[in-house]
């Protein structure tokens, strides 16, 4: 089932829903952000932390920094209960849109190997593999270096 999603259900996070953030990164990942890393971005200038809300759950959420002209999507995370349902792809295509108007030239993100869901989102984002990078998670896993062209 695909919900529906509209932009005014994306809201920048606060450090008041950093215990709702933490609760789904730990759900969703093996080797989660810690609250620090989290800290860090609210505090950093370069940072956008977008939560997407279904009601008053977080559905999910993304953290990229636009710097130089290139954005970095560091984070993009779906809350179990909202998978498959277009909660990453909302929250992508936001991040390219917010990219597109401060015209960004270049996108660029990290992604296990094995997670070949997130790999087809961002191919049919516009994203193409770019390189391999080598144990590049703790556990050894390579990563694939995706970039994507936003100018003309």
């Amino acid at each position: 089932m695909i919900s529906t999603f509209t932009v005014q259900d994306i809201r920048p996070m606060t450090m008041g829903n950093l215990a709702a953030v933490i609760a789904v990164e730990t759900r969703a990942h093996l080797r989660p952000w810690s609250e620090t890393s989290f800290r860090e971005e609210l505090n950093n200038p370069f940072s956008t932390v977008n939560l997407l809300w279904q009601g008053d759950e977080v559905a999910g959420y993304i953290c990229y920094h636009i710097l130089v002209k290139e954005l970095n999507i560091l984070n993009l995370v779906t809350a179990l209960p909202f998978r498959r349902r277009g909660v990453a792809r909302f929250l992508l295509e936001a991040a390219m849109s917010d990219a597109f108007r401060k015209k960004v030239d270049k996108g660029f993100l990290e992604v296990r190997e094995s997670n070949l869901a997130a790999i087809s989102l961002y191919a049919s984002c516009g994203f193409q593999p770019l390189m391999r990078r080598k144990n590049y998670y703790s556990d050894g896993e390579d990563a694939l270096i995706m970039e994507r062209t936003f100018i003309d």
